[in-house]
């Protein structure tokens, strides 16, 4: 598209109002083109030409004003002084009924009493990243009407500036769910300090619910995408909550977003509490965050929510996931990942919407739980002895079940998957079950002693029925060759019910108590063969004779059903009968009726624990 060059005329008649002539086309022309010094043309003239905006907020030296997109003047006052008011006058003008957008141009916006509120139907478009500050204590930089519908916040800062509390966008009983919100490409810092918050909660954002435990109808439709949450540089070792919390929402999603410089006592970075639905974590990344604590080192956290996808993330810390249902937790390069149920009638004072965390996929994931690595998060080594690790606080009818731990390659410290505190609370009534580990590659342990059990470490408890834990399926992992001492499976019980190790391949001593259960069969003991549970090789019974005696190299006495005996030649003479005798610990013995004489008779065979 080329813009048009007029040929304009030259003025013949100047002054000569009542003849029409060459000034009043030069006139019109150069409004046209653009090179009139004040005159232009407006949006409005320009039949089916769409407005990009409706409203523009800007500040100039010492003015703060707001203007229709056609120039005229909504709200004007003294920068700095009556920024709030300007910004109440033209957010008022947007509604349901009257949808629009407002352009913000560059400059600090200080937000106070009653804080700047947009109204359903509201679209904010920030052009060179302007700031919206809080300057009152425990007052958001900007919030949305309670139920507010289709809004959208683009390209925008929210400062709380370590006094203000979060963006809010919120629902209710009495007003609706909140519906179809898009938070894009905005910056979100400076935490309030909870010494100002009193004890209640404090975020730099949150969608929210405030019947989270019963309400009418879930939020609808939440994405944040591309955002920045920074913390802060005031980071306080006093107790903070999430820089987002998401809660009681259908459909929502967090993608490409960056969290850092949360304060060591805090929750979570990323937080899906109570009652969320179908919500997705996706490509965000966490550095720098609760470096120094124990439990609640997590980047995200899962509680009380179902139909939850965390996938692709690049997380600095743990993912936890408190009683909870249907979790994938997928693709992500983490430290941890956390199951820590409650399951108790009241969650944080709320009544409980899920009791035990039931179908769960920690899949495809990269985990380096491992702090003495570059790379690796500086929590202390305490804290992070696995990569996978149960931590029940009181599962009394509803412990862990439906997990599937498949495909991960984990650099740890002690653990890969560890159980503990099976019966923290003495109050334990059903097992664990229903958890396979499966086609896991542990590609190092660096505690090399026996510390810590082994890769896999399973504690149970006397006091629960099958001691803790029953229908355990432990197939096809790869673990690595690490010290003395050390199993690669650790079953603390003889008792366990329906317990299924095959297939694996074993840097150690195998599976601890592997003679309690006839499931422990077929893996490989690579390096070490101290406590082969199954083996293979040839004899031959020789001309002259009718029996040879087998080492068999195995860790156990085998029976009859253990031991599998193939002929591999045709002997000069038909040996007759062949069948296996004499069992020890160290060797059996193959039979024939007949001497085979010349060629004798030669077999292979199998030890395979099965009995």
């Amino acid at each position: 598209m080329v813009a048009p060059t007029f040929k304009k005329a030259t003025d013949t008649a100047p002054g000569n109002a009542a003849q029409y002539g060459a000034p009043d086309l030069k006139y019109a022309l150069d409004v046209l083109d653009g090179t009139h010094p004040t005159d232009k043309i407006q949006v409005s003239a320009l039949e089916g030409l769409k407005q990009s905006h409706n409203y523009i907020l800007y500040k100039s030296g010492t003015k703060v004003a707001a203007l229709k997109s056609t120039g005229e003047e909504v709200a004007t006052g003294v920068a700095g002084v009556d920024d709030n008011s300007v910004m109440a006058v033209v957010f008022g003008l947007v509604d349901a009924a009257n949808p629009g957008t407002v352009v913000v141009k560059p400059g600090t916006y200080l937000s106070a009493v009653p804080r700047p509120t947009l109204n359903s139907g509201t679209t904010v478009v920030g052009i060179g990243n302007p700031t919206f500050k809080s300057t009152v204590n425990l007052e958001s930089p900007m919030q949305t009407v309670l139920g507010a519908q289709n809004i959208k916040v683009i390209g925008c800062t929210f400062d709380c500036d370590y006094i203000g509390h979060a963006f809010v966008a919120r629902g209710d009983n009495v007003n609706g769910a909140t519906k179809n919100i898009l938070i894009q490409d905005c910056t979100f810092k400076n935490m309030v300090d909870q010494t100002l918050a009193g004890g209640s909660g404090n975020w730099l954002l949150t969608t929210t619910h405030s019947d989270w435990h019963a309400p009418t109808e879930r939020n609808e439709n939440t994405r944040v995408i591309n955002c920045h949450f920074d913390s802060g540089t005031e980071r306080q070792a006093i107790d903070l909550k999430e820089a987002y919390l998401m809660s009681t929402t259908h459909h929502g999603l967090v993608q490409g977003c960056t969290f850092t410089n949360l304060s060591p006592t805090k929750n979570a970075s990323l937080t899906f509490y109570q009652n969320n639905l179908d919500c997705a974590a996706i490509g965000n990344t966490f550095w720098n965050n609760a470096n120094g604590l124990d439990i609640w080192g997590h980047d995200i956290n899962i509680t009380q929510s179902t139909n939850i996808r965390v996938v692709g993330n690049q997380c600095e810390n743990q993912i936890r996931i408190a009683d909870a249902r249907h979790v994938v937790i997928s693709g992500n390069i983490v430290r941890q990942v956390r199951i820590w149920d409650i399951d108790k009638e009241l969650h944080d004072d709320d009544p409980s919407i899920y009791r035990g965390s039931k179908h769960i996929l920690i899949s495809g994931n990269t985990m380096n739980a491992d702090p003495t690595t570059t790379g690796a998060s500086s929590l202390s080594a305490a804290t992070v002895d696995a990569a996978v690790y149960f931590q029940l606080q009181s599962a009394k009818l509803n412990p862990p079940s439906y997990i599937s731990i498949i495909g991960n390659q984990v650099r740890t410290w002690k653990n890969f998957v560890k159980f503990v505190n099976a019966n923290n609370a003495g109050d334990m009534t059903a097992p664990v079950e229903k958890i396979f580990i499966g086609y896991n590659h542990v590609t190092v342990r660096t505690l090399n002693t026996g510390a810590g059990r082994g890769p896999i470490d399973i504690q149970g408890d006397p006091a629960v029925p099958n001691d803790g834990f029953k229908d355990i399926w432990i197939i096809g992992n790869v673990f690595p060759v690490t010290g003395e001492g050390v199993n690669d499976i650790y079953l603390s019980s003889t008792n366990f019910s329906n317990i299924i190790v095959r297939d694996n391949v074993f840097g150690n001593n195998g599976v601890f108590n592997a003679s309690s259960y006839p499931g422990v069969s077929g893996n490989n003991y690579g390096l070490n063969s101290g406590n082969r549970l199954t083996n293979s090789g040839t004899a031959t019974i020789p001309s002259g004779s009718t029996s040879v005696v087998v080492t068999h190299g195995c860790a156990f006495t085998p029976t009859a059903v253990d031991v599998v005996v193939t002929g591999t030649n045709n002997p000069t003479v038909d040996p007759g009968h062949v069948w296996t005798s004499t069992y020890t610990s160290t060797q059996f013995t193959i039979n024939c009726k007949t001497n085979p004489s010349t060629s004798g008779a030669t077999f292979a065979w199998v030890v395979w624990k099965r009995s």
